[in-house]
């Protein structure tokens, strides 16, 4: 049984009844459902729930604390798989940059690379070996009748010119104009040698056969000089 209080007061020169019963409870209203929205850092820290029951969101700013002491060291995890890092795609670009993508442990390495600075020119490289003789290309046009050449300098003559004891002097005269000279050292006269011995007798050469004299020879040509001119006018 609920008591009731009696309570008299005065309004605008009147008296106020008494204050009635408690109502009934109303019904249970829905659930509140509170979630996390934007957590910042700031100097103060604040709170604020926007939105209407039963779906609010809290948001709240946080200082930032104080460095907290150091934790112990943890126990040594077990051995994980080796991570295979391949190299995927390799492109250039104007600024460098390295992505890496896929989980472990199989992961692929992609990079951009901006193109460097020309480096100094290398040290020549040993000579190679000979390669193999190539196939003959096809014979090339003919080509343009090239210019006379200068006249060359050719030798006129060779003339012995002096004489002094064993050495004889030479002159070259040349088409140019130009002559040079050389020198040629004879040998001493050799002293007379021995006798020899009397050879056997000799073979008296027969006229017509082994020799002939200049009225022979002359004779010979004048038969045959006769014998064309004869011919020659046979055949007018």
């Amino acid at each position: 049984m609920q008591l009731t209080k009696w309570i008299e007061l005065e309004v605008d020169g009147g008296v106020r009844g008494l204050q009635g019963p408690m109502g009934i409870p109303g019904a249970t209203g829905p659930a509140n459902t509170l979630t996390i929205g934007n957590v910042t850092k700031g100097e103060n820290a604040s709170a604020s729930i926007i939105g209407s029951a039963p779906n609010q969101i809290l948001n709240l700013v946080l200082p930032k604390g104080d460095k907290g002491d150091k934790g112990d060291t943890g126990s040594i995890g077990p051995e994980g798989p080796s991570n295979a890092l391949t190299i995927g795609t390799v492109t250039s670009g104007d600024s460098p940059s390295a992505s890496i993508t896929g989980a472990s442990p199989h992961q692929v390495l992609n990079l951009v690379l901006q193109k460097g600075d020309k480096g100094d020119k290398g040290n020549t490289g040993p000579q190679g070996m000979q390669g193999d003789t190539g196939p003959r290309g096809a014979q090339g046009p003919k080509g343009d009748q090239g210019q006379p050449g200068p006249t060359g300098n050719g030798i006129s003559s060779i003339d012995k010119t002096a004489s002094l004891g064993l050495v004889d002097t030479y002159t070259v005269s040349y088409t140019n104009g130009s002559a040079s000279t050389f020198y040629v050292t004879n040998g001493a006269t050799g002293s007379q040698g021995p006798e020899g011995p009397q050879g056997p007798s000799g073979y008296t050469p027969v006229r017509g056969t082994d020799y002939w004299t200049a009225s022979d020879i002359a004779s010979i040509e004048a038969y045959c000089y006769n014998l064309i001119l004869g011919a020659l006018e046979d055949s007018y």
